[in-house]
């Protein structure tokens, strides 16, 4: 028979590529479409969208001593503490429904802190108490332990001027990184001194090291029945987990000075109450970095490579912008908040 007429595959073709790309086109607009109806802000994420701590004064709260725990040596950690807060809390008077997003230069900025004092020393010297007896690891290791005091003095003092502080409550800030790194920070002197505690229950300063434990678990319960985040809860739970742990090992051992711990240890060892077993400002003070980050995004704000932020942002806005509906992801996100945050 007669073959296809010229030009007809050609023409079948283009008719076939046209009939695709308006399918995409038709696709792509219905989409866009939908996605044009953001519902409105659920009256329960209206609710949960802020969160005021209570009143306390800067200078008798820990928490704004920690967050400029790493300070430089010349700056002092409290100042450092209520700089920060004033500066992030600069961005909290706006509705925290609109969208916020740190220019990339000032992430750059912020994450180059050369001059914050760094933990110095062998980490390893350290005891992890949950997978070994910290008595004998800090026995077997005394001279890299006085060694790792000897180096890292100020952060010891800075640790032990928040112990002072009467009184414990999460500032509200926009950017809650710094106060992520600053409990690492702190995590790292708990472990160095409960190591040094342990060398001093053994080597006749058992007052020294019950009393450090009973000093350490005062602070920490004081963390639990403030109002903080839930990272400073899980830190609090930690620490005295750890303190116990290290008071248990003592009581057993030879060292054991009843004179010495038996009160410091009734005060550590004593049940917890039930305002410090309570999460539930945890939970509310959680919802508004979620909030926030939901409303402002996309904005990676734990990028690790922060010189391709502005880059990745050029390309990735574009899309989120046509496609991501802010409201009804909160609307999805805010009722476990509540039921959470209901539960004493």
């Amino acid at each position: 028979g007669p073959g296809p007429a010229p030009g007809q595959p050609a023409r079948s073709a283009a008719v076939a590529a046209k009939s695709l790309a308006a399918a995409a086109l038709i696709a792509l607009l219905i989409a866009v479409l939908i996605n044009l109806r953001d519902p409105p802000i659920s009256a329960q994420a209206r609710a949960m969208a802020r969160f005021e701590p209570p009143a306390i004064a800067s200078e008798s709260n820990a928490y704004v001593a920690l967050l400029g725990f790493s300070a430089p040596r010349r700056v002092d950690p409290l100042a450092e503490g209520k700089r920060l807060a004033a500066e992030r809390d600069s961005t909290l008077s706006a509705d925290p429904f609109d969208s916020h997003r740190v220019p990339h230069e000032a992430r750059e900025r912020d994450l180059d802190e050369e001059d914050r004092i760094a933990f110095a020393g062998d980490l390893d010297a350290g005891c992890d108490i949950f997978n070994e007896a910290c008595l004998p690891f800090a026995r077997a290791r005394e001279r890299a332990v006085r060694a790792l005091v000897a180096d890292n003095l100020l952060l010891i003092d800075r640790y032990e001027q928040a112990w002072r502080l009467p009184a414990f409550a999460a500032v509200a800030i926009a950017d809650n990184r710094r106060a992520d790194i600053e409990r690492s920070n702190l995590g790292r002197v708990h472990t160095l001194l409960l190591t040094l505690a342990a060398l001093d229950a053994q080597q006749g300063h058992a007052t020294e090291a019950c009393g450090f434990l009973q000093a350490d678990g005062v602070f920490w319960r004081r963390v639990l029945a403030g109002t903080g985040a839930l990272g400073d809860k899980l830190s609090a739970f930690r620490a005295l987990s750890e303190d116990a742990r290290l008071a248990s090992e003592i009581i057993v051992s030879p060292a054991f000075d009843a004179a010495a711990c038996a009160t410091p240890f009734r005060v550590l060892l004593a049940p917890l109450t039930g305002e410090e077993l309570s999460l539930a400002d945890a939970f509310r003070m959680a919802f508004v970095p979620l909030l926030r980050m939901l409303a402002s995004w996309p904005d990676p704000a734990g990028s690790f490579a922060p010189a391709s932020w502005a880059d990745r942002h050029r390309k990735d806005a574009p899309l989120y912008d046509l496609f991501f509906r802010p409201n009804a992801s909160l609307a999805r996100r805010a009722p476990p908040f509540p039921a959470l945050a209901g539960h004493p």
